[in-house]
């Protein structure tokens, strides 16, 4: 194993580099390269999300599969042209909504899917399956007394 900058270093700037810990940005060789992770963080959180929501009971190959191609359809020419190989982890939740969404899909089209009626749009679907931990309010609405209602009679 070595550091992002060491595999920059000794390919003269022709690496691509991934690795399962953060790396810092490497400037070098005419440019700036900013080292992507690339672990199960990716993966199975998108993965679970589209399996549960579902209901899969048997998670095959085609699976994680899905969830790779979902994933290298997220990676963007600006991600590539950084030297990263995957999008950034910060985007966590939309990464893991997409692919979750392709497990959907393909769960349907092969007939894995337990939950039903189908949803015409997964990712809709998914995206209401998401626990809100936003309140609107924790607390009932209070209502003044008119004044009146304390006038004596």
């Amino acid at each position: 194993e070595c550091t992002a900058e060491q595999a920059y270093v000794h390919s003269e700037g022709r690496a691509v580099f991934a690795s399962g810990s953060p790396f810092p940005k490497y400037e070098g060789f005419g440019r700036t390269y900013e080292p992507g992770q690339g672990n199960n963080a990716y993966i199975f959180p998108g993965v679970s999300l589209g399996v549960i929501c579902t209901g899969v009971h048997h998670i095959d190959d085609t699976v994680f599969l899905s969830a790779a191609e979902g994933l290298a359809e997220m990676v963007t020419d600006d991600d590539l042209e950084v030297g990263r190989l995957y999008p950034p982890l910060k985007d966590l939740r939309e990464i893991s909504i997409k692919i979750a969404t392709k497990v959907a899909e393909e769960a349907y089209k092969l007939g894995t899917a337990s939950t039903y009626p189908e949803p015409q749009d997964k990712e809709k679907f998914i995206r209401d399956q998401l626990y809100d931990y936003n309140y609107d309010r924790a607390l009932p609405p209070v209502y003044q007394w008119p004044k009146q209602a304390f006038a004596k009679l």
